[in-house]
């Protein structure tokens, strides 16, 4: 049976900017570092030895000083510190930062040590099947085991609901409960999963609205959005899929590390952040991770960019994608025989 859905955003035309290094903004001033001239924002790179940033703005700006970084409260329990300021509701201890142990009085799960939650005092994560409502009567991920997740108020598997299955949350089109790790809004409002079908089309695709971004789902009719991009010819492409490469390559790295032993080292509540897969998933799924990760939020800004572009808009994909391609040329060509490698490193037993 064929079931009609609304794509995820209606399919209107798509009119984008388009975006390129030009020499222009010399002559007009030599601090600017993105003009608009109609529909195109023309960019040059900051090169002051002390003015070295340019905000990723869509209006008209000018090279400023970088922001700045800051070391406290930037650490939960159980992530690597320097200084008791880095950590955030604990202290460093032997360079990591050590909250609450089990029963000691608690506010937040933030002052728990890893493997802990705040019921009062810091308690065991609990198991499947059970219920997962914290103090203020919401569901709450962070009361369950690392490869659990809260569902309507229960602790259940992660990646095992089948397509057709309802979610409460599809965040991005993510849902790490679904089997294919995507979800959708249907005509009612409710989050489904889906099954793992590819866009129709080789990728990147180029778009002028959300229905040339059709999956090739022979269950339900979808689209992805057609996005713009960061380009000099204003293109717009069809954002990635449940069947797409790298969607399948993001999400099963998700699975590896969420079932993994070194998870557990993290505070609940960090589970899914980069500061804690990069310092205890190791090197390449780290690596690996953020590369995908980044690729599947910024699908679309990073076709086609320009030197400037990457500087200005995408740097944070870019640095990533250098990191990633740097990587010796078995683990740069990642496919299952890599997750294989790195699940038997893992995995819990």
């Amino acid at each position: 049976m064929l079931i009609f859905l609304l794509s995820l955003h209606q399919a209107i035309g798509r009119f984008c900017s388009g975006f390129s290094c030009a020499s222009i903004l010399e002559l007009i001033d030599i601090n600017s570092c993105i003009y608009q001239v109609g529909d195109t924002f023309e960019l040059s790179i900051c090169i002051d030895e002390f003015y070295s940033y340019c905000s990723p703005n869509k209006n008209n700006t000018q090279c400023t000083l970088p922001p700045i970084t800051t070391d406290v409260n930037i650490s939960y329990p159980g992530e690597p510190c320097f200084y008791d300021r880095s950590c955030q509701d604990s202290i460093c201890v032997n360079s990591i930062c050590q909250g609450l142990d089990a029963n000691m009085e608690c506010d937040t799960t933030n002052q728990c040590n890893p493997g802990l939650y705040c019921n009062i005092t810091c308690q065991p994560l609990s198991g499947i099947g059970a219920p997962c409502l914290n103090n203020q009567g919401q569901f709450d991920d962070s009361i369950c085991l690392y490869n659990l997740l809260c569902h309507q108020g229960v602790c259940t598997e992660i990646f095992s609901f089948d397509a057709g299955s309802l979610v409460d949350e599809c965040d991005n089109n993510i849902s790490l409960l679904c089997k294919s790790g995507y979800c959708i809004p249907d005509l009612s409002g409710d989050n489904i999963c889906v099954g793992i079908y590819p866009t129709n089309g080789s990728l990147p695709k180029k778009c002028s609205n959300n229905g040339d971004c059709v999956i090739n789902d022979p269950v339900l009719s979808y689209t992805t959005t057609c996005d713009c991009g960061y380009n000099t010819n204003s293109d717009a492409f069809c954002g990635l899929g449940p069947g797409d490469k790298y969607f399948v390559d993001m999400i099963d790295l998700y699975k590896i590390w969420l079932n993994s032993k070194n998870v557990t080292n993290c505070n609940t509540k960090r589970r899914l952040e980069k500061s804690c897969y990069e310092f205890y998933g190791g090197n390449e799924l780290a690596i690996n991770l953020t590369y995908y990760s980044l690729l599947y939020s910024n699908y679309a800004g990073v076709q086609e960019n320009d030197k400037c572009v990457k500087e200005i808009y995408m740097s944070d994909y870019w640095n990533a994608y250098e990191d990633f391609i740097s990587q010796p040329v078995p683990e740069k060509k990642k496919s299952s025989a890599v997750i294989l490698v790195l699940a038997s490193l893992f995995y819990m037993i």
